[in-house]
């Protein structure tokens, strides 16, 4: 062999090993130009066809299922407001992924009219987080794996105190004076205890995703230290919903409560949770009609299954599909799709 072709071979050894490191550590940000392309491809093919799904099925989308899409509409406006103003190798020439928002953002209406007829109650206690795109700011930002915290973890989590809270930050209580960020100190002590875990801490991260997108933490003197420390808070919960994930992806519990784990702590900025390997497995959840389902809800780890348990606020659609899990994966979908095009 000449020295020549000795040379190229240690190149592509190297660069061999440098991307089989690159996809151990899992990040979806820094591997190689080819690799990422082809996983952007990917991602944009299974997230169209998701919405087409949900094209056809719009009367069917429960309001949950809307908010994950609105969740990846934000991403994707974000994303076309990107390859616009930096016209990149991968701008949007052919104006698919703005096509794609406005889509969502059809569908959502449409889903959205349906509601209001069979669910009024529900819809007006929502209508809020479920009417527009849903934008967050993104700040890049590492877990801290000093404040996690592994002891006396509680999963316990109630869905209907949990819903009177979401309310009360959002105005939408029945109480006829109620206003927008009238937090009572019950609410308040269920969303700031440090020892929640699984859905409990997803939805103590979502309230406060919501309380600051209304701008409740800027006018509430008793959360002016949230205020304040606001960035520490999301670095406090999604550092032990990184921890739940990892877990919940080695024993293989939920899906549905795994993609709500990368969707939340992921559009804020924790790229951690952006991993190939992750993505990899939730391409493969996708059923050929474009939705996600039950079907693939037990995962076998080291040849050992693993039920999920039941799942919150969702509704079965056509074929076995479900609208939350459904939505969820639209936002995550979109979250990728949005890293890997940058």
């Amino acid at each position: 062999m000449s020295v020549q072709n000795k040379k190229l071979l240690f190149m592509l050894l190297c660069s061999l090993i440098l991307l089989l490191c690159l996809i151990a550590n899992g990040s979806s940000l820094i591997l190689p130009a080819e690799i990422k392309d082809k996983y952007a491809d990917k991602t944009l093919e299974s997230l169209s066809v998701l919405i087409e799904f949900f094209e056809k099925h719009a009367s069917d989308i429960n309001l949950d299922g809307i908010y994950g899409l609105r969740l990846a509409q934000g991403q994707l406006l974000q994303l076309n407001d990107y390859l616009t103003k930096f016209k990149s190798k991968y701008t949007d020439q052919n104006l698919h992924i703005k096509k794609l928002a406005d889509k969502i953002d059809s569908i959502a209406n449409e889903s959205l009219s349906t509601i209001k007829q069979n669910f009024f109650d529900y819809y007006i206690r929502f209508l809020p987080v479920a009417s527009k795109p849903f934008i967050c700011e993104y700040k890049q930002r590492p877990i801290r794996e000093h404040l996690i915290r592994q002891d006396n973890l509680d999963s316990t989590f109630d869905e209907d105190t949990s819903d009177d809270c979401f309310a009360e930050v959002l105005g939408t209580t029945n109480d006829k004076n109620t206003k927008q960020c009238m937090i009572d100190e019950q609410c308040w002590k269920m969303m700031t205890i440090d020892n929640g875990q699984d859905y409990k801490l997803t939805h103590q991260l979502l309230w406060f995703i919501l309380a600051k997108s209304i701008g409740c933490l800027d006018n509430r003197k008793s959360s002016a230290l949230a205020n304040k420390h606001l960035e520490y808070i999301e670095d406090k919960f999604c550092s032990n919903i990184y921890r739940d994930a990892v877990t919940n992806k080695k024993q293989g519990r939920n899906q549905d409560l795994f993609l709500e784990q990368i969707l939340l702590c992921s559009i804020l900025g924790y790229e951690d949770f952006l991993k190939i390997e992750w993505l990899n497995d939730i391409l493969q959840w996708q059923q050929p009609t474009g939705c996600f389902s039950d079907m693939s809800e037990i995962w076998t780890v080291d040849t050992k299954s693993f039920k999920k348990r039941q799942l919150l606020v969702e509704q079965e659609m056509a074929d076995g599909c479900l609208s939350h899990k459904s939505g969820l994966a639209s936002g995550v979908l979109a979250v990728y799709l949005r890293a890997l095009s940058q």
